[in-house]
This record gives structure tokens, C-alpha cells and sequence, in this order.
């Protein structure tokens, strides 16, 4: 699952592990330093929140709409 915003771009599994950061060059510059982390912060939310969905989707699926305590 990806998640970002303009320059920051955050993939995640499922379990929420992190596997990859891309930041674009620009943004690597002292100047830019609270830019940058303010993207990282959206971008990683972004990815959390499309892993969760992503999990959903696919839970409903194989459950077919059954409720399972604890998941």
C-alpha cells in the first residue's frame, strides 16, 4: 500500500511495516527541513490509513460480511 503527498511517497504492508521512503530532492535541502517532515507525517497517515482499508476490503471478503470478534 502507498501513501503520500506531493514529493513524499510511503509504502506499507498490511501489518503496517514500513518497506519503503521516497523523498524527492528537492525537499532534502536544511530550508526545507519542517516541509519535509510534514509530508512525511501525511504521507505515512496516508499509507496507514490505505493499508487499513486495503485490509478491510479483503477481510469482507473472506468473511463475507461475518462478524469475527477481534477483528
Amino acid at each position: 500500500t502507498t501513501g503520500g503527498s506531493e514529493g513524499v511517497t510511503v509504502k506499507i504492508k498490511g501489518n503496517n511495516e514500513t518497506v519503503e521512503i521516497s523523498i524527492h530532492d528537492d525537499l532534502l535541502a536544511k530550508e526545507n527541513k519542517e516541509e519535509l517532515q510534514d509530508m512525511l507525517l501525511i504521507a505515512f497517515n496516508s499509507a496507514v490509513d490505505q493499508a487499513k482499508a486495503d485490509r478491510e476490503q479483503k477481510m469482507g471478503a473472506i468473511t463475507q460480511g461475518i462478524s469475527i470478534p477481534g477483528m
